[in-house]
């Protein structure tokens, strides 16, 4: 049963490399009743309730567990769960289906053989157990032309998949061809043969596919060849880990400095306008991003990939791509805020897990239990605006896992909802990704110093010597009633370590570093000392069974004057999470 579970999570990644649109696939793995399993075949499966209450159902007969290998499972557990009879029957749900699974051909009733023949030369041909083969042989004898029909289906798609191929050369994808012949419907084949005719057609005047995910599916079928397991993160080291590090990771080599500096966890971005970091030279391109989860999920480290932004209409399909090259990289969970990725993500990818972004801006259960009945989220990264006392309280009232930041650039706005840099450049970092974009940057030189500028509004000058930091509005100087300061925020950097104890008592999840703009180096230090405060605060109590953890104890002092060194403006602070009122 557990190969079986794996085989099924493994084609769960590969999917959106074969098809555009995807169902759910929600179902269940059983063994059949004992009293059932003499007369039954050797498995089926089937699709649940419409409405998605009750899953699906794959049956497997285990009365003779000899029939039963690790060659001949996968084949199995594909053809009658998914992309089998299980994504056969929710596709139903939508529109008529051509079935196309392909099975044995015995030739049962053109050669007119007896049933004890048949038998005989099924299990001699084919190499299986008479009993394995007996009760596929009844099924033949009382469903006349089955299996053949299978074939035919089969052997007719895949000559219009080489003509459309043909035909179409680099504007060929495979997966808008399955859809093609999905959404035709049951239909006979040559009904079939004028639709890919029309699909031809239609191809031949589209501009050629966007390259991003085509780029990354191709990639990693090349990668990792068909029946292949994808190196996935174990699962069951979950259930130990009491809370994770959770570490920034804008480029492969950061993602490597976090991951052998002790991160449980590393999250990262594709580029464009899918995140929001969206900066020059940063983020993960196809093979880089592939590389950056095989490195992570072989040393034991989780990824997750953000998601974080509110795509605008034109950007939305870039947004779901991204959701689907996620999936197929085998990542273990997404960083979503906006409630349409949410729901993509939850009905395309239902296996994947989704953590609710900062940028959603959720600060009370309500929000939270929403988020978790809606769209099944399964942790909530907290916006950088509670007390701990008020984190305290919502954890006893929500069953979803709380993250929360530990060290990192504070935001003088309540994430998700910054209009700063939307109103000096018309970028925002919540639909395009980013804050204060390079491009509108200007650095000026003259008699009182050096000068920033963000899209020609002066954001800030700096005395000779004085150390500058990256140009944005809200940690800007102005000059208000005469007197020049950072009006709106100080450049300060957040530094939990004071509380750390009393957050890890109250049940957080995960603790979070911000900085994927961040260098490798400052990455690697800042990972190395959040690892040794975390392990400090998560030290085994003498005594006591080793999954109970001492979440009273102080984090190593002198950390807190290392950490202050790679801090913005080399000063920390608690931030809201130290509000003595709340």
């Amino acid at each position: 049963m557990a190969l079986l579970a794996e085989r099924v999570r493994d084609m769960r990644s590969r999917l959106p490399r074969a098809f555009a649109t995807l169902v759910p696939g929600n179902f269940e793995i059983k063994r059949m009743a004992p009293e059932v399993e003499p007369g039954a075949p050797g498995a089926y499966g089937g699709p649940g309730t419409i409405d998605g209450r009750v899953p699906g159902k794959f049956w497997i007969n285990l009365r003779n567990m000899s029939v039963w290998t690790t060659y001949n499972v996968p084949t199995l557990v594909y053809h009658e769960s998914i992309p089998g009879h299980v994504w056969q029957g929710e596709h139903t749900f939508k529109m008529p289906l051509l079935r196309s699974l392909l099975v044995v051909d015995t030739g049962l009733h053109a050669k007119r053989w007896t049933r004890e023949q048949a038998i005989r030369w099924f299990a001699g041909t084919n190499g299986s157990s008479v009993d394995e083969v007996t009760s596929e042989v009844d099924r033949y004898c009382a469903w006349p032309g089955q299996a053949c029909g299978y074939k035919v289906g089969h052997s007719e798609i895949n000559r219009l998949r080489a003509q459309a191929q043909h035909a179409l050369g680099e504007k060929f994808d495979f997966r808008h061809f399955n859809d093609a012949v999905v959404k035709t419907g049951g239909v006979p084949m040559i009904v079939l043969a004028r639709a890919v005719d029309a699909f031809i057609a239609r191809q031949r005047l589209a501009p050629k596919s966007d390259p991003w995910p085509l780029t990354y599916i191709n990639m990693l079928a090349q990668r990792a060849p068909y029946g292949a397991a994808m190196v996935k993160h174990d699962e069951s080291l979950d259930a130990a880990r009491t809370v994770e590090l959770v570490c920034p990771a804008g480029t492969l080599p950061a993602l490597r400095a976090a991951v052998d500096n002790g991160a449980d966890a590393v999250y990262l971005g594709f580029r464009g306008e899918t995140n929001a970091r969206n900066f020059p030279g940063l983020n993960f391109g196809p093979r880089e991003a592939a590389d950056a989860v095989e490195y992570a999920h072989r040393r034991g480290v989780r990824v997750f990939i953000a998601l974080n932004v509110y795509p605008m209409p034109d950007a939305w399909s870039r947004a779901t791509a991204a959701s689907d090259t996620a999936a197929a990289l085998g990542v273990d969970a997404l960083i979503l805020a906006d409630p349409g990725l949410l729901e993509y993500a939850a009905l395309t990818h239902p296996q994947l897990a989704r953590h609710l972004s900062v940028q959603g801006s959720a600060t009370n259960w309500r929000a939270l239990e929403f988020y978790r009945r809606e769209f099944g989220i399964r942790r909530a990264v907290l916006p950088r605006v509670l007390s701990c006392t008020q984190v305290e309280r919502l954890i006893t009232r929500t069953d979803v896992e709380i993250e929360v930041f530990g060290f990192g650039s504070l935001c003088v706005m309540v994430e998700g909802r910054c209009a700063l840099s939307s109103y000096a450049t018309g970028r925002s970092p919540n639909m395009q990704g980013v804050c204060s974009p390079a491009e509108a940057v200007r650095w000026e030189e003259g008699p009182q110093g050096r000068q920033a500028r963000l899209n020609g509004i002066l954001i800030d000058r700096y005395a000779p010597g004085e150390a500058a930091g990256y140009p944005t509005l809200c940690k800007g100087r102005f000059r208000v009633e005469d007197t020049v300061f950072h009006a709106l925020e100080e450049p300060t950097g957040l530094n939990a370590l004071d509380v750390l104890p009393r957050l890890i008592a109250a049940g957080i999840r995960g603790v979070k570093i911000e900085g994927r703009q961040r260098s490798p180096a400052y990455v690697a230090q800042v990972t190395r000392l959040m690892r040794a405060a975390l392990d400090h605060c998560m030290v085994e109590t003498k005594g006591e069974d080793k999954s109970e953890r001492d979440a009273t104890r102080s984090p190593i002092p002198d950390l807190t004057t290392e950490l202050d060194r790679l801090a913005e403006g080399r000063t920390h602070t608690l931030g809201a999470y130290y509000r003595p009122w709340q």
